[in-house]
């Protein structure tokens, strides 16, 4: 009797952690929106940003979140921020930041609301972030709700096999 109630009080306690989720809007391209914002970068003299599966992860938890509670906001389930994510995500970095959006139901005008708004302006910007990911999920009331992170992975600067052979050299050598 006693192990019945401990497994159901475990239960219980590991339903409540479960965050709400919402579908993902399969209907947007995600590649679309970086597409669109590496044309923008381009323009602006920026190299475009790559893709990432860790990042995109991270963005999906954050919009599914924000459609499942139609609420827009950088914070997710219990509070959990960016860094939460990228955490539970795997992905390591240097820098990271997010934009999230609701109501713009195309690729094209949430790139162009964050283009139009300083602050994410200032993100797509961002001269050291490297890579991207990007998700859209569907609330109850058809809203769209987006996330995108970007970063700068924690490996970007360091030395190739080659470089680091170099400098052990170059450090014998003195």
């Amino acid at each position: 009797m006693g192990r019945v109630c401990l497994l159901l009080l475990w239960c219980l306690v590991g339903c409540a952690s479960v965050p709400p989720t919402a579908p993902m809007a399969d209907h947007l391209s995600m590649d679309g929106v970086v597409r669109q914002v590496n044309h923008y970068r381009t323009a602006n003299g920026l190299p475009p940003l790559m893709p990432q599966h860790e990042l995109a992860v991270a963005a999906a938890e954050q919009a599914r979140y924000q459609a499942a509670t139609e609420t827009m906001s950088h914070t997710g389930h219990r509070g959990a921020k960016l860094e939460d994510r990228l955490w539970r995500a795997r992905y390591k970095h240097r820098l990271a930041g997010e934009n999230v959006s609701f109501g713009r139901q195309t690729e094209q005008a949430v790139v162009e609301a964050w283009i139009r708004s300083d602050p994410h302006r200032e993100m797509l910007l961002h001269p050291k972030v490297t890579e991207i990911g990007v998700a859209a999920a569907l609330a109850p009331n058809g809203q769209v709700y987006w996330s995108m992170v970007m970063a700068q992975p924690f490996y970007a600067h360091r030395f190739t096999t080659q470089q680091n052979r170099n400098r052990v050299v170059l450090s014998a050598a003195r």
